[in-house]
């Protein structure tokens, strides 16, 4: 993983960039960076979300390289994917719905340091964590969506799993959703087919 410049990056959650939008998660409709009320690609980080079933273009939104509440999601997902792993190795019928968060390096030249995108069809091999790309990259050609790549656990920035309904990690996501308005929150709560404990 490579160090931060005092440039921004981009980051991907699901459904995250509900809380700059105020709109719900349902259609996941791409949210052109321009047009959110926060910081733009220039002066922030962009988030995305997993493209949703018909294949429309997924959400994008800018979030602040110091944003200290993501960046402590991060270190968390970090600290405890230890517990992703496990149950990654051996899931219940009840578990499903693995996914990482990684910090990719935007191509040279980008307005941005990176991006952060999700990835599925996780698999563990050896020290590598294999999985393909659930996004558009926006600032990165030389990937694209469903492209398989392989990750250090540095990388990783967050994880989830769906474990009988509950979500389960997704540290990113849980900072994204408690800034949402009341009527985003609940939207999204009712549109992400997992619920969240606080």
């Amino acid at each position: 993983m490579s160090t931060t410049s005092p440039k921004h990056l981009i980051i991907a959650a699901a459904c995250a960039l509900l809380v700059l939008s105020q709109s719900g998660c349902g259609s996941l409709a791409l949210i052109d960076v321009a047009r959110t009320p926060q910081p733009s690609a220039r002066s922030g980080e962009i988030v995305r979300s997993t493209a949703d079933a018909e294949g429309n273009d997924d959400p994008v939104i800018a979030v602040s390289n110091d944003d200290a509440g993501i960046n402590d999601a991060s270190i968390r997902a970090r600290d405890s994917f230890d517990e992703f792993a496990a149950a990654l190795a051996r899931p219940t019928q009840a578990q499903a719905s693995f996914m990482v968060k990684a910090r990719f390096a935007a191509d040279p030249g980008s307005d941005v340091d990176g991006e952060q995108w999700w990835i599925e069809d996780v698999s563990i091999e050896g020290d590598a964590i294999v999985g393909r790309v659930a996004n558009d990259p926006t600032y990165i050609a030389r990937l694209n969506f469903g492209d398989t790549v392989s990750l250090s656990r540095d990388d990783v920035s967050d994880w989830y799993y769906v474990d009988n309904g509950l979500l389960v990690g997704g540290h990113t996501l849980r900072v994204f959703r408690a800034r949402m308005t009341a009527e985003a929150r609940a939207k999204f709560d009712a549109e992400s087919g997992f619920v969240i404990n606080d």
